[in-house]
């Protein structure tokens, strides 16, 4: 701070001049409290307002910077650490991808809604418009019957009481095949080429053609629904070919049916609904 003699020779305090010492425009050193430069005339106390309104801007922008420098720098460990990832996991987003791209179909809602449902459709149909009887019940299970291809309408008793009720077909298709096919019936004996009348051709017994059944379930509380193979006495479905519903609920079944000696059939069947798996008999209700 510096005085100054007024003309009347007393003092006073002087004005400090905030001025730059070094001029930026040319670089000359000015004495200190030079206002103008006194090589090019840059005003050198505005030449300090502007740097120290500079170095405050920089001074507020610092820490904006020091986060994105710490932003970038996390992003780009965390690039390589997905790229380090992806490496080693190729194999199981390459299986990901091709699932994502595979449409899930639930086997039990196709045989409800899909392609297949129109047959069990009408298969439904035709089972509620000759739904048996309580009397035709009662009477199929006091007198056992037996049949040989499965096909007719069944009653299945019920723990709680009441009972439900079966409808058995052969495909269509199976059953046209079976009836035009020519030559001797299987499993009967046929002579060898070159044998004498009355000779059986020896070997081993032939195997037993499975026929195609499809059938319908109706109960008070819901519906199955499918196809199997009937080999001799026994009939048997699996997970892909059987859908079972409760409510609005549609879950995959299976089971499998034997018809004993005495004209029942003990069957079993597993879905959802009963994990633990639920035995059950049926009674052929004979034709009226």
């Amino acid at each position: 701070m510096g005085t100054s003699t007024n003309p009347t020779g007393g003092k006073r305090l002087a004005e400090h001049l905030d001025a730059d010492a070094v001029c930026a425009q040319c670089g000359t050193v000015n004495p200190e409290e030079t206002l103008i430069c006194k090589v090019c005339g840059n005003n050198l106390r505005d030449q300090r307002q502007m740097r120290l309104a500079a170095e405050a801007q920089l001074d507020g922008e610092a820490p904006g910077r020091d986060r994105r420098l710490w932003l970038s720098r996390g992003l780009a460990v965390l690039g390589l650490l997905v790229v380090l990832w992806t490496m080693l996991n190729v194999d199981k987003i390459q299986q990901w991808m091709i699932n994502a791209q595979v449409e899930t179909v639930n086997p039990a809602e196709d045989l409800f809604f899909g392609a297949q449902s129109g047959a069990f459709d009408d298969l439904a149909t035709e089972l509620r418009a000759n739904l048996p009887t309580a009397a035709q019940a009662q009477a199929a299970a006091s007198s056992p019957t037996m049949t040989s291809d499965f096909e007719g309408y069944y009653v299945v008793p019920r723990e709680a009481g009441g009972f439900g009720s079966v409808l058995v077909r052969i495909v269509p298709e199976e059953k046209a095949e079976n009836s035009a096919g020519a030559g001797p019936a299987e499993g009967s004996p046929e002579a060898a080429p070159g044998a004498e009348a009355g000779t059986v051709a020896a070997g081993p017994a032939p195997e037993l053609k499975a026929t195609t059944l499809r059938f319908v379930a109706l109960f008070a509380d819901g519906e199955v629904r499918g196809t199997g193979e009937l080999r001799g006495n026994s009939f048997s479905a699996d997970w892909n070919s059987v859908g079972a519903r409760s409510g609005e609920e549609y879950t995959s079944a299976s089971g499998a049916v034997i018809q004993q000696s005495d004209g029942t059939f003990d069957g079993f069947c597993q879905s959802a609904f009963t994990e633990a798996g639920l035995p059950f008999t049926m009674y052929k209700v004979p034709a009226s």
